[in-house]
């Protein structure tokens, strides 16, 4: 069975009011709008470094751009920074499950947790938040949930009923714990897999050309509806280092990504 890890709140007067923003588009702070980054803070703390806080990883996320524009963090952060810090990340496939029972994420969130695996939910309207907001589940037991919510210290919100937290739910995100008995032997792995996982990529990495006459949008996600950052001219050469469906990431280490219809293996 998985630990409690430790537990951080983005509300904590050390660093509530510290930035968390894409700057010159917004004001926004930890205290408002971190809960993401906050909640995988805590495993990294626990597992990998101990002087990881909801500032560094904030920090991360701005600096790669996975910060967005007036709302919170983009879904893709959370894969790239377990990734970043030697820890296995994937989020749950399948539509968003909020309002709905017993869905395939549903039972593949649960199952994790079962295994001892963590699982970091996005929320949608109710208890847990008036709009979206990131959880860190760490336990299940006797039909219930246990999380460390970084925006409350209310016990309803710390623990409840496994049915209305996934009804609630609207994504996914599995994590596993480094292998060891301590934070000593959970950091040696963790850079033994992030060594694993950076000679991997290295090796996956592709060049290739836009074939788009009209151009190819830059997105900060999987998808037409994220941001545009940028646009590429037909005929430029670009590095492709992940795909994820019909989408490739196109920087080595920011949130960049373009549709893989409108490229070409050179």
């Amino acid at each position: 069975m998985a630990k409690q890890p430790k537990l951080y709140r983005q509300t904590d007067k050390r660093w509530a009011s510290k930035p968390y923003r894409v700057k010159g588009k917004e004001n926004s702070t930890i205290g408002g709008s971190g809960c993401g980054p906050t909640a995988a803070a805590m495993l990294v703390a626990t597992f990998v470094d101990s002087k990881e806080t909801p500032v560094t990883a904030c920090s991360w996320a701005m600096k790669h751009g996975y910060k967005a524009v007036g709302q919170g963090t983009y879904y893709t952060f959370f894969e790239a920074y377990f990734r970043a810090h030697g820890m296995k990340c994937q989020q749950v496939p399948g539509a968003n499950s909020y309002h709905k029972r017993n869905t395939s994420s549903d039972k593949e969130a649960l199952a994790a947790l079962k295994a001892g695996n963590y699982v970091i939910a996005c929320m949608g309207p109710g208890l847990w938040t008036r709009g979206g907001h990131f959880v860190l589940a760490y336990k299940y037991e006797n039909g219930k949930a246990y999380i460390n919510d970084p925006a409350s210290s209310a016990s309803a919100r710390a623990k409840n009923t496994w049915d209305k937290f996934s009804y609630e739910a609207k994504y996914y995100w599995i994590i596993e714990p480094p292998a060891g008995k301590n934070r000593k032997d959970t950091k040696k792995a963790a850079a033994t897999t992030k060594k694993i996982v950076k000679k991997a990529e290295k090796k996956k990495a592709y060049k290739a050309i836009v074939i788009a006459k009209a151009g190819l949008n830059v997105r900060t996600g999987t998808g037409i509806n994220y941001k545009k950052v940028t646009a590429l001219k037909y005929k430029t050469s670009i590095t492709v280092y992940e795909t994820k469906g019909n989408w490739c990431r196109i920087h080595k280490t920011k949130n960049r990504w373009a549709c893989r219809d409108y490229i070409k293996k050179k």
